[in-house]
């Protein structure tokens, strides 16, 4: 009766799609059926006498709990032509090729035994305890419920990790003063913003004059820094002989053209229209009376930047 050695080595895990081949001076067929995960095992058989085998053998390959006695959790034939090919005693096989190895078991088996039968022979003793590669393939799959809190790292999980029915947005009216740091909201946090803006001639700038005359509301959100976004026109209109203060040199102003030496800005360009924008250039001295310009212009409105 043939006899396994007691030099068995239990070799590294495979994952699935490998398949051995018991192709050699034989000849045969390889095994085909696909696994979750097999197990590389080399022993030597030899006779009754210590003498090394050669040739092809059936083999059945058992897996159990215990030393002795208990019912197999998985077993596997290597009969026919995938017959185990023998070469002056050694031989190789991958556990798990034919019949698949009951992965989701190790987990719960602190320690496996294999059982080898060759051909009508009784089991050879003692069995083979294997040591941790059956527990290297149940690491190649993820039990249910293993995933804990800990587990996960931090920033893992996208949005689109999520469900449908799962939300990363807080819900509305969450975010309460308490929550926002101080200097956090910036102006880029900000949404459209209402800006009340009234103005009249005379005015020292040219932008505020294209504001008032023009109404190029979106001078305004530049100058300020924001993006224009609406404007709500409050009011528009001219005001004869209205004092607007003193005329500075550099100033702008609506009305006929107080000196000749004023510059033409906006408008219809004629001297004695009073819808026009002029730039006084100081050619009456300084600080004379606005009112007699004889015009003024005053626009009042929302202005919405965001």
């Amino acid at each position: 009766m043939p006899s396994i050695a007691s030099t068995i080595y239990i070799r590294k895990e495979k994952t699935n799609q490998e398949t051995p081949s018991t192709e050699g001076e034989h000849g045969g067929i390889a095994p085909t059926a696909a696994s979750t995960g097999t197990i590389a095992y080399q022993g030597r058989l030899a006779d009754a006498t210590g003498a090394p085998l050669t040739g092809t053998y059936n083999m059945t390959f058992r897996l159990y709990t215990g030393a002795t006695g208990g019912t197999p959790l998985w077993s596997e034939q290597w009969t026919g032509t995938n017959g185990v090919k023998v070469s002056d005693g050694l031989f190789n096989v991958m556990l798990g090729s034919l019949t698949q190895l009951p992965i989701s078991q190790f987990t719960n088996s602190q320690s496996l035994f294999l059982d080898i039968t060759v051909g009508t022979d009784d089991e050879m003793q003692p069995r083979v305890q294997l040591g941790s590669v059956p527990f290297a393939v149940q690491a190649l799959t993820v039990p249910d419920g293993s995933v804990t809190t800990a587990k996960i790292a931090n920033g893992a999980v996208t949005q689109a990790k999520l469900g449908a029915d799962v939300s990363l947005a807080p819900p509305d009216g969450s975010v309460t003063t308490a929550k926002i740091v101080n200097g956090a909201v910036t102006q880029a946090k900000l949404g459209e913003q209402p800006y009340f803006f009234h103005g009249a001639f005379a005015t020292p700038t040219e932008w505020m004059a294209d504001v008032i005359f023009n109404s190029n509301y979106a001078r305004f959100c530049q100058i300020i820094g924001r993006t224009f976004a609406r404007a709500d026109e409050l009011q528009k209109h001219y005001q004869p002989q209205r004092g607007v203060g003193f005329l500075y040199s550099g100033s702008y102003y609506t009305g006929g053209r107080y000196h000749s030496a004023d510059t033409y800005v906006w408008g219809n360009g004629d001297p004695g229209n009073g819808y026009n924008v002029w730039k006084y250039n100081g050619g009456n001295g300084c600080c004379p009376n606005g009112a007699d310009v004889g015009w003024t212009m005053e626009t009042t409105a929302i202005i919405w930047c965001r």
